[in-house]
């Protein structure tokens, strides 16, 4: 790992008055990109973290494929780049957020040094013209118990009470769960071990509402941890993989309403599952094979639930809900993907935002933006509302950043800010 790979961005999108409000704004209320990054109509210009303001980008036209959202061409996406410089917060390997407070100021972040550090995050610089001061590193904590051991995924629950790591040691592969300090995020008490696996566990996430720990491994299981007080039976539950899903799992993500879990398998899968019954309601294979452990991927259901991001190509890929459940009705459970009406029939894309494949995606909380990651820089996306007037289609490329360091998490805090 490279000291480039160890360490942090962050940014603050000049986009408040579009997301003033949780209801979406009027089309008529919502500039063009090219509005929003040139400082035309009401919305004031976007500035880099120097002070300069970015060259404005030429809205393209909608012309074309109905189901795929405008791209400008690619002199024009690159005048509207800004190098975002990062910080080194870890000693080696890649930098991951965890969480960033609802204010902005309090960042959580792992490396592959094996520490959790807190992060105080500065305010910006009243001077416009000023560069905001870095983040700084306050307290950072040992996970890993022994110098053999390793990280191999970690995550913090919403309400920054619990926290979730993946670890290698000698002694095999599991997931540690212990508490968090309310006020600082300090790890509080022995983690307590939760589940075992037979290959490295790949990713970790919180269900949003509910107190579910969804847990992914090279092994290709795929399970659940409910930590309720109040729970009966075993608390792990295994999800079965279906023909389509072979492979180790690289990715899962909870749907916001409760009712469905994703998953990406290493064979290039995308299985929904019900997350009550835990059987499988859509799968597709939508991705090329990947070697397990290699290629990060992480997708996103947007804050409503209503569609679902899929990264993993230069374009974005965006599906409905209502598709994936009007695919589940019409269909046996054991059919075999690929056979009558397919809900990926249906994709809309989001082209012209990164020149090379991309590995993560992440919803602002009020679900107006849509931002993506891969080798080359951040992308931002303004995406109308799933169920308004406007299709997905519709959503326009609003900014893209270059970094000085290959992204590989990206945490909102509200509509406004964002950590990499």
């Amino acid at each position: 790992a490279t000291p480039l790979d160890s360490s942090i961005a962050r940014t603050r999108l000049a986009y408040r008055p579009l997301m003033a409000s949780a209801d979406a704004p009027s089309p008529a209320a919502v500039p063009t990109a090219s509005q929003a990054l040139s400082g035309e109509g009401d919305v004031p210009p976007p500035s880099t973290p120097g002070g300069t303001e970015p060259t404005p980008e030429a809205a393209a036209s909608a012309e074309g494929e109905p189901e795929t959202a405008p791209a400008p061409s690619p002199s024009e996406a690159e005048k509207a780049d800004a190098v975002v410089t990062s910080k080194p917060l870890h000693a080696e390997g890649p930098c991951q957020v965890l969480h960033l407070a609802e204010d902005g100021r309090l960042l959580l972040s792992v490396g592959g040094d094996g520490r959790l550090a807190g992060v105080d995050v500065a305010e910006e610089a009243s001077d416009e013209s000023a560069t905001a001061p870095p983040p700084l590193r306050s307290w950072s904590s040992r996970l890993v118990s022994a110098s053999s051991a390793a990280l191999t995924a970690a995550a913090v629950s919403v309400d920054r009470a619990w926290l979730a790591t993946g670890q290698e040691s000698d002694t095999g592969f599991g997931v540690w769960v212990s508490g968090l300090d309310e006020r600082t995020g300090r790890p509080t008490g022995l983690p307590k071990l939760v589940a075992r696996f037979t290959l490295p566990v790949r990713e970790l996430q919180w269900h949003p509402t509910k107190p579910l720990l969804g847990m992914a491994a090279d092994d290709g299981k795929l399970s659940v941890w409910d930590r309720s007080p109040d729970v009966s039976g075993p608390r792990r539950r295994d999800f079965d993989k279906t023909s389509c899903a072979g492979g180790g799992v690289r990715c899962l993500a909870f749907d916001p309403l409760g009712g469905l879990l994703a998953a990406a398998f290493a064979s290039g899968a995308l299985v929904v599952y019900d997350l009550l019954e835990g059987v499988n309601r859509y799968s597709c294979n939508l991705w090329p094979k990947s070697v397990i452990g290699r290629e990060r991927l992480s997708i996103a259901w947007r804050p409503d639930g209503s569609s679902l991001a899929l990264p993993g190509d230069a374009a974005v890929r965006l599906v409905l809900r209502k598709d994936l459940e009007g695919e589940a009705a019409g269909r046996s459970p054991g059919r075999s993907p690929g056979r009558g009406p397919s809900a990926f029939a249906r994709l809309t894309s989001l082209e012209g935002g990164h020149r090379h494949s991309t590995s993560t995606a992440a919803w602002s909380s009020g679900g107006h933006l849509l931002a993506t990651a891969s080798c080359d820089g951040v992308a931002l996306w303004l995406v109308p509302p799933s169920e308004g007037s406007e299709p997905l289609a519709a959503a326009k490329l609003a900014r893209v950043c270059r970094l000085d360091a290959q992204p590989v998490s990206l945490v909102w805090s509200g509509d406004s800010i964002i950590a990499v």
